[in-house]
């Protein structure tokens, strides 16, 4: 299987990373023509690579606030502080964090 989606990956970049961003909240989701570019000849300029250069999307609502709805009390196991914790937890972690932020910033 492994060696399947690798292959697929390789050989199809935008068929294979397009079904894995179909899972995510796109405000603006990225087309087809701008998905993936790249440049890996350093005779043919810059080596570069972009990737959903024309998407646009929030991290933190795809990580966190997207599952607070259904899954906000589902408890995890977080081992490197050894505690359980759910998403609505570590949203008013995340709410405080930002208060604290803009204080120390003077930001409004």
């Amino acid at each position: 299987m492994f060696f399947l989606r690798y292959d697929e990956s390789v050989s199809s970049p935008a068929k294979f990373w397009g079904k894995i961003v179909e899972q995510f909240h796109w405000e603006t989701p990225p087309s087809e023509e701008k998905f993936l570019d790249f440049n890996f000849d350093v005779t043919k300029g810059p080596i570069r690579i972009e990737w959903m250069k024309d998407g646009k999307t929030n991290v933190c609502y795809n990580c966190l606030d997207r599952h607070l709805e259904k899954r906000g009390d589902q408890v995890k196991h977080n081992p490197s502080i050894q505690q359980a914790v759910c998403d609505k937890f570590m949203f008013r972690v995340f709410l405080f964090l930002v208060g604290v932020i803009k204080k120390l910033f003077k930001l409004s």
